[in-house]
């Protein structure tokens, strides 16, 4: 994953859903929540995820069109992580003003 990049987030779990949010804000890709009711109107995206991070042990179907790097964050992903030596943060990607880093969708009356 590299900045710019979108990635959807599945999350039924709010402590690996933050971790996360906050990875791809780090890296500069743009991070977009997902809900099961959400997922059938992914096809209507104006944009192609490049990333889908889903921690269901049986995804629903997805669209091929969205995304064709899935990953299972599942707990025994999350532990292959952690056990990865720490990079330098100074390394992180640097963010301007106008870069998006998060994406979001509104009922239309908020």
């Amino acid at each position: 994953m590299k900045k710019g990049d979108l990635a959807l987030i599945y999350w039924d779990n709010l402590y690996p859903h933050w971790v996360l949010v906050m990875a791809c804000e780090v890296i500069g890709a743009i991070s977009y929540s997902v809900s099961d009711a959400e997922f059938s109107f992914l096809n209507l995206l104006p944009v192609k995820a490049e990333f889908i991070l889903d921690s269901r042990d049986l995804p629903l179907n997805i669209p091929q069109n969205l995304s064709k790097n899935f990953i299972h964050t599942d707990e025994s992903w999350f532990q292959t992580i952690f056990k990865q030596p720490c990079h330098d943060p100074t390394l992180s990607s640097s963010l301007m003003p106008d870069d998006p880093v998060r994406f979001h969708n509104s009922s239309g009356t908020t």
